[in-house]
């Protein structure tokens, strides 16, 4: 991962670099790459190096052109001195190892061999030390096209030498295709990964494009680190609401610092679980170095996150439903650690109040002296005044808003626990008040 985002930065360095050039008509094109020698070409080329230079300068930049077809390998440059052959060549070497590199050239339109290697033969300077003339020097820098060969051998006879070179011969292959196997793997391996993080990122842009059709907010967030306990932002949503409703949703603010634990509560149908889930959503996006739905968010990181949602009872009868309340959240313990963070919905509301309180009270003040963050949406009246009455500094309270004419905004703001749920707005809405309920449900008519 280390090499791929050098070579990642060093495109997007190289894109960047373009943009100059781009800027004052000079083109640049990816080329058609040719593995045949039948014809390549470019037109409108020029050298980098020089075109960076006159580019500075405010000069104006020569470009040339240059094909080969039908078998030719050869160009020849002659000419007068001062008259860009220098120039040329490195031009033509440019576009051949920028190609190889998969960027765009410095051209117009171009066809290039891919070639295995390049090699550069220059003209330098005489050095004194050596007493070497330059033709002599230059000689000797091409015995790199000299191939090494190593030979040995043995007499037609030598039974144990010809049985000892297979032996070497074969082991030298084993270890050779071993570490292939290995490299080959290690290869795959990356290109799985790799694939499946791209997928992710790809979907983030899919989300993104379709939060922009919806004309929602998005912001990408300021992290802080794991040992803060930094909770800010504006206009906070569920992203899935949003796609579900296809509309813009009730966002939220909190503005909070040195918070452990934030107990939820309020009306019933107020938009806490809603909440709740924005709180997960806008953390793991934010830790996948994506957008934020909000208009301003700001949080520490976590070390994991965790939640303990409200489940069905089991169809299968094996526990109840406190039983499996504990069981889910004896596995979360066994895997928390330090500076994690763990929302709770509705956590331990299958008993009674008293227990239920107890339970969540206990659990709750070792996961916090564990330097846990905790969101906590509850109902549990007893457990959020035993926390408020304490009047501790790290743990902030909040609540679903209510009308007085019982219609929700589902706006959470910071407020006291309340003894109710308003669950008798819920009651007359779908049934009605006690009069209109035992005229429409006359069960003593029934047989």
């Amino acid at each position: 991962m280390e090499r791929f985002s050098e070579e990642i930065r060093f495109y997007i360095i190289y894109l960047d670099f373009t943009k100059k050039f781009k800027q004052l008509g000079l083109s640049f094109c990816y080329p058609e790459i040719t593995t045949n020698k039948e014809e390549v070409y470019l037109y409108e080329g020029f050298d980098l190096a020089l075109a960076h230079d006159k580019v500075t300068k405010g000069e104006t930049v020569v470009v040339n052109d240059f094909w080969l077809e039908n078998g030719e390998r050869l160009v020849v440059v002659t000419g007068p001195n001062q008259g860009g052959k220098t120039t040329f060549a490195r031009m033509f070497g440019q576009v051949h190892y920028l190609a190889k590199l998969g960027v765009p050239i410095p051209g117009k339109k171009a066809k290039i061999f891919l070639c295995d290697k390049i090699f550069t033969h220059f003209e330098r300077e005489e050095k004194v030390q050596n007493l070497r003339g330059k033709l002599e020097a230059g000689l000797s820098k091409l015995t790199f096209l000299k191939p090494q060969s190593y030979t040995f051998s043995l007499h037609p006879r030598d039974d144990a030498g010809i049985e000892t070179l297979a032996n070497i011969r074969g082991r030298s292959i084993n270890q050779v295709a071993k570490i292939l196997a290995n490299a080959g793997d290690h290869i795959l391996e990356f290109f799985s990964q790799l694939r499946a993080e791209l997928a992710f990122y790809m979907g983030a842009m899919n989300l993104y494009e379709e939060l922009s059709n919806l004309n929602v907010p998005v912001c990408f967030p300021e992290p802080y680190h794991l040992d803060r306990r930094i909770r800010k932002f504006i206009g906070l949503y569920d992203v899935s609401l949003a796609l579900i409703t296809g509309k813009n949703v009730v966002g939220n603010e909190l503005n909070t610092i040195g918070k452990d634990l934030f107990i939820i509560t309020g009306a019933n149908r107020g938009g806490k679980t809603t909440f709740l889930r924005s709180i997960g959503q806008a953390q793991i996006l934010m830790q996948s170095g994506i957008f934020v739905p909000a208009i301003y968010f700001s949080a520490n990181i976590n070390k994991k996150i965790f939640t303990h949602f409200y489940r069905k009872e089991d169809p299968q009868l094996e526990s109840g439903k406190l039983d499996e309340e504990l069981k889910r959240f004896d596995r979360i313990v066994s895997k928390i650690r330090p500076n994690s963070l763990l929302l709770l919905n509705e956590s331990f509301s299958s008993t009674n109040e008293k227990e239920g309180s107890e339970i969540a009270k206990q659990i709750v003040e070792a996961l916090i002296e564990n330097n846990i963050e905790v969101f906590y949406v509850t109902h549990l009246y007893e457990f959020a005044k035993y926390f408020y009455d304490q009047n501790l500094d790290n743990v902030h309270f909040l609540r679903a808003e209510r009308k007085e004419d019982g219609r929700r905004t589902f706006k959470i703001l910071e407020g006291k626990p309340l003894p109710t749920g308003y669950a008798k707005d819920l009651y007359e809405g779908i049934f009605g008040n006690q009069e209109t309920f035992v005229e429409k449900y006359d069960l003593s008519s029934r047989v």
